[in-house]
């Protein structure tokens, strides 16, 4: 009966987050099986066989079904036929002369009528500065009288003041004709000085405008000038127009010529006159490059979007010789021979206008290449089913070869999808059968979904070992023959997940997965029955001793019994195959020898990732463990030496009676050693650490419970520094389960019973949770059993065997041990060896008698025939005890 079912307990509604957890394993399962069906479906792997001309044939190749598959070779000689055969495309533009002869004409055109606007500005400032020039004249006369005029009249004042002078000076007495003649004369000097006045005027006018003809003058010079300069650019525009519209270079001198005949239209028209016949012919840039592989091309013209097939390849010509036509043409026209500079201008001219009008359509060409090689029919290989293309043995021949790389690419292109999808239910039934009994045989605690990704991890392990192999093997044997390519699949590693499933988890999950390996490779190399049972052989023999890898050197030993169990499966399954004694057999038996050392290397390799990846502490994790030169151990013994000797003392008794309820004894003395850490941050206040003083006499109940409770809290907190592992640290958690603190719960009622007010227990009590594994309990059981005998004043065997029976007895009636999975005959076996065990530590001893000082008359007394008394010495039978 086990201690948990003494309680029913009411069932619950399953939590979103146990629905969510199922959702999550149902898309590993489906994930998973699909991952491992691409893995092992005989058409989506690279074991097709691959041979080369002369190769031996490894296994007899039989056609599984009536198929045609395609003969690449001859597929690809008719097709490189037709290709070779294929006329090129070549573009011609029909419109290449039309389009010529309008540049040309826009650009003689253009050019005249630019000279044309040239001369016309030329004249028009010649004649601005000509006018300009005649005002300067006709001002400066005009002003060169104004200024004589001025003289005459400013020589005429000076006579009228001279005579008004002498009239001044006769005397009086003359009368009144005196009078009025200098009346007179001051008249005469007042329209003179007006004369002057207008005179001055007029010369200052003249003088203003002589200068501003002359900046007239000088700004007409300028706009000439600038003009000038505005024609040798619309001059060089002229050449850069003729040179950019036909992507040419025009000759210095030709280009003079024209220029000093203004783009006349009668070159204009000799020009198109000397290209016409010649532009119609299909020219292409050099024949030198024009090497169509056939007799004919295909001319496609733009302009009527029309494809036709040309043969006459000799009309066909290209630009160089165009060029050496027109000069010949222009020497034999009558037109030209008038002025030889025009015909070596009009003939440069020509010449660099000829451009090629067929030119070859490099893509439109592939692109119709590649849809005639689509269109042809390809050459197949009839095969019928039964049929034997290659015997095992033979060399293989080039139609051999041939045929085996056909039925190879017709199979990778004609997946099997019922096989590939019956291959996925199988792998799905498997692992669920697989997940299903795991919580049968091991319980719902490896069914969480790290501990399946852990397994489907440990699954994928050996089949991408074996797709390394498969895809690394084809390529070395065509380079090193020396051992045929079926030895190389028994130095996959297939019992790896069953060797660390095993470690890792538990032995039933290492068998299981050893199944599922097995079936998967079976599959995976073409349904192989006798690699089945091979796979299946070796994985068992790695799950069966895994209690007894304790140490990195085990796995080895591990290793050499996978070898153990190989060889003699390889040739009990060749004798059932009935294959020949021979090199081949005792390849597969060496290979196999060395699997179980691969799957060794390989398992201790990984082994310690895949313990910090997934937090499992293996034996040999604890085993580094329990070294006492552990700094989290070595802190304990120098801050708590009281505790670190407790922790020991637990540790002996939980692991003696650890094999007896089929618990880790190693798990469980390790877990022993660091169960009590938390309690070096306050030493003191624990009662195996103090000395004459009790630290909690000072303190309140509730306080003093609070410190006491803590050390688990601390504890852990310390394990998980020192990264002990989830297993040490469950163990420390639940070592109290939430069990009270009972002496500092009654100081509390004792402390409140003034005031009528009962203590809250929860104040008392550890946090918990309850043990959940033997091992939990047995820390707990150990713990408490060794704290309390510390008590006993004289401790004698029927004392200590009523103080084991009353700790068990109170444990178990607290409850604590109902999650825990151990029976009454677990406890039984507990009380009885904790009781012997701790009666050996605290056996009775003999009180040691005081031992006299021996005097010289006691030596003398030690004489022959003497008879010393004896009495006080000791018994030496006695001390040695």
């Amino acid at each position: 009966m086990i201690l948990k079912g003494w309680r029913r307990r009411p069932k619950q509604r399953e939590p979103n987050g146990t629905r969510r957890g199922t959702i999550e394993k149902l898309a590993l399962l489906i994930a998973l099986s699909a991952l491992i069906t691409l893995m092992v479906s005989p058409n989506l792997n690279l074991v097709s066989l691959r041979y080369e001309v002369g190769d031996f044939i490894s296994q007899d190749v039989v056609i599984p079904d009536n198929v045609a598959v395609v003969d690449d070779k001859s597929t690809d000689t008719r097709r490189a036929e037709a290709l070779a055969n294929f006329p090129p495309i070549y573009d011609q533009d029909s419109r290449l002369k039309t389009k010529t002869f309008e540049r040309v004409r826009t650009l003689f055109a253009t050019a005249r009528q630019v000279l044309a606007d040239m001369a016309k500005n030329r004249v028009e400032s010649q004649a601005r500065i000509r006018a300009n020039s005649a005002d300067q004249v006709r001002t400066l006369a005009a002003r060169a009288k104004a200024q004589e005029f001025l003289r005459r009249i400013r020589g005429q004042k000076e006579l009228i003041i001279n005579a008004i002078g002498a009239l001044t000076d006769q005397p009086q007495e003359s009368g009144p004709a005196q009078s009025l003649e200098l009346e007179k004369q001051r008249f005469d000097l007042m329209a003179v000085n007006a004369h002057i006045r207008l005179s001055e005027q007029n010369v200052e006018q003249l003088g203003t405008k002589l200068d501003q003809l002359k900046e007239r003058g000088a700004q007409l010079v300028a706009d000439s000038k600038r003009i000038q300069a505005e024609d040798e650019a619309r001059v060089r525009n002229i050449r850069t127009d003729l040179e950019t519209s036909f992507r040419v270079t025009i000759e210095d001198a030709s280009f003079q010529v024209l220029l000093q005949s203004r783009f006349n239209a009668d070159l204009e028209q000799k020009t198109v006159l000397l290209l016409d016949p010649v532009l119609d012919r299909k020219i292409v840039a050099s024949l030198e490059s024009f090497n169509p592989a056939g007799k004919a091309i295909q001319i496609q013209n733009l302009d009527a979007k029309t494809l036709s097939r040309f043969e006459a390849l000799d009309l066909i010509t290209d630009v160089a010789k165009v060029r050496a036509n027109l000069e010949q043409r222009a020497q034999e026209l009558e037109l030209f021979r008038e002025d030889n500079a025009q015909r070596g201008a009009i003939v440069d001219l020509a010449k660099r206008l000829v451009q090629p009008n067929l030119t070859e359509n490099k893509g439109e060409t592939e692109r119709q290449k590649t849809e005639l090689a689509r269109t042809i029919n390809p050459v197949f290989f009839n095969l019928k089913k039964g049929d034997i293309v290659a015997r095992a043995g033979e060399r293989a021949t080039e139609q051999q070869v041939e045929v085996i790389r056909a039925l190879n690419a017709y199979n990778l292109q004609n997946p099997k999808y019922p096989q590939l999808i019956g291959t996925f239910v199988i792998i799905l039934i498997g692992l669920g059968l697989f997940y299903q009994l795991i919580g049968l045989s091991t319980g719902p605690d490896l069914r969480s979904f790290s501990r399946l990704m852990l397994m489907a991890i440990l699954l994928l392990l050996p089949l991408l070992f074996a797709e390394l192999v498969l895809l690394i093997v084809p390529g070395w044997t065509l380079t090193f023959s020396l051992f045929p390519p079926q030895t190389y699949n028994y130095l996959i590693p297939v019992a790896l997940a069953s060797m660390l499933g095993s470690i890792l988890l538990r032995f039933e999950v290492g068998v299981f997965m050893g199944f599922m390996v097995a079936l998967c490779m079976s599959i995976l190399l073409d349904n192989s029955l006798s690699f089945f049972i091979f796979s299946l052989m070796g994985s068992v023999v790695a799950a069966l001793p895994v209690r007894a890898i304790v140490n990195r050197y085990a796995l080895w030993r591990q290793g050499l019994r996978i070898s153990a169990i190989n060889v003699p499966v390889i040739l009990v399954l060749a004798l059932i195959e009935q294959k020949a004694i021979g090199p081949e057999l005792a390849m597969n038996v060496g290979a196999g020898f060395l699997n179980g050392f691969v799957v060794a290397f390989v398992a201790s390799s990984i082994l310690p990732f895949l313990e910090s990846a997934f937090d499992i502490t293996t034996n040999m994790r604890l085993l580094e463990l329990s070294n006492m030169n552990h700094p989290a151990l070595k802190e304990l013994s120098v801050r708590a030496p009281g505790t670190y000797h407790h922790s020991i003392v637990v540790g002996n008794l939980a692991e003696s009676a650890a094999e007896g309820i089929t618990a880790n004894a190693l798990l469980v003395r390790v877990a022993s050693y660091y169960h009590d850490l938390g309690k070096m941050l306050c030493p003191l206040y624990f009662v195996e650490n103090q000395n004459n003083r009790n630290y909690h006499d000072d303190l309140p109940a509730r306080t003093s419970a609070q410190i006491i409770i803590s050390h688990v809290k601390n504890g852990l907190e310390i394990a998980k520094r020192h990264r002990l592992g989830k297993a040490i640290c469950d163990i420390l958690e639940q070592h109290h389960g939430n069990s009270m603190v009972r002496y500092f719960f009654h100081k509390a009622q004792q402390e409140q019973a003034d005031s009528g007010a009962l203590p809250d227990e929860a104040d008392f009590r550890y946090p918990g949770p309850k043990p959940q594994t033997k091992e939990s309990g047995l820390v707990m059981l150990a713990d408490i059993t060794e704290s309390a005998t510390r008590s006993l004043e004289e401790p004698s065997e029927e004392t200590i065997r009523k103080m084991v029976q009353k700790q068990a007895t109170r444990v178990y009636g607290e409850g604590q041990l109902d999650e825990s999975g151990m029976t009454f005959n677990d406890l039984n076996f507990i009380e009885k060896t904790f009781t012997k065990i701790l009666l050996s530590v605290h056996h009775h001893r003999i009180p040691y008698p005081e031992l006299r000082r021996v005097t010289r008359e006691d030596l003398a007394m030690d004489e022959p025939n003497a008879e010393p008394a004896r009495q006080d010495l000791p018994d030496k039978r006695s001390t040695a005890n």
